[in-house]
């Protein structure tokens, strides 16, 4: 069984053969985006593309805003590293890219852990992941190749395979292959960059964890 917080899932059984997976999430990074935008950050998703492209990795913003589960910290909430007044409106952009990035970064070594070394590249769907700057900073962040399918909303197409394999209207064969990429990104950082920029997030995770009770920090009075 995994353990700190991960979810145990049962994929599929296929063939008298039962698929295992582990799961780990971060609740509300859609969330922050839609704030950000609510808050006047930026009017289009094309601005904040282009806002975020022009930033500096000045400012963090870790969007926490339902808890975490790994680490364990249910009364988490957002919190935002880094400000002086330099700080602009792209560079927060840019900085809630760098903030979940980090935090999916943490999730696959704790993922590892169990399951060992995931199979590149690593696959991104959903609204966030139009975003070529929050893929490139994934890229950067964990080190892997990252991977954006022509269908963004992979979920749900892994679901309808599995429910037409069950109903054999698709192969096994059919049913294993990837979905087609529409881009590919690479890492652009090096290894020792990328450790010192983890390295930092772990020691900040775990004094926010320590100090998750504290109410400015979303714990309750």
């Amino acid at each position: 069984m995994p353990k700190q917080g991960l979810v145990p899932v049962i994929i599929a059984g296929i063939e008298g053969k039962r698929y295992y997976g582990v799961e780990g999430f971060l609740r509300t990074s859609g969330i922050a985006v839609d704030w950000l935008r609510n808050a006047g950050f930026y009017s289009t998703y094309e601005e904040m593309e282009q806002l975020a492209s022009n930033g500096k990795l000045k400012s963090i913003l870790l969007p926490f805003f339902g808890g975490l589960r790994v680490p364990e910290a249910p009364e988490l909430r957002g919190v935002m590293l880094g400000l002086d007044p330099s700080v602009s409106r792209a560079d927060v952009l840019l900085g809630l890219a760098w903030g979940v990035s980090l935090y999916i970064a943490y999730l696959l070594r704790t993922i590892m852990e169990t399951c060992g070394k995931p199979v590149q590249p690593l696959w991104a769907s959903g609204g966030y992941s139009q975003s070529n700057v929050f893929l490139q900073t994934l890229a950067n962040a964990t080190g892997m190749e990252v991977a954006r399918p022509v269908s963004i909303e992979a979920t749900i197409m892994g679901a309808l395979k599995l429910l037409l394999y069950s109903d054999g209207k698709i192969s096994l064969k059919e049913l294993k292959n990837s979905p087609s990429p529409s881009r590919v990104f690479k890492p652009e950082i090096d290894d020792v960059s990328r450790e010192r920029i983890f390295e930092s997030f772990r020691e900040v995770l775990e004094v926010l964890v320590k100090w998750e009770k504290n109410p400015l920090l979303g714990g309750k009075f």
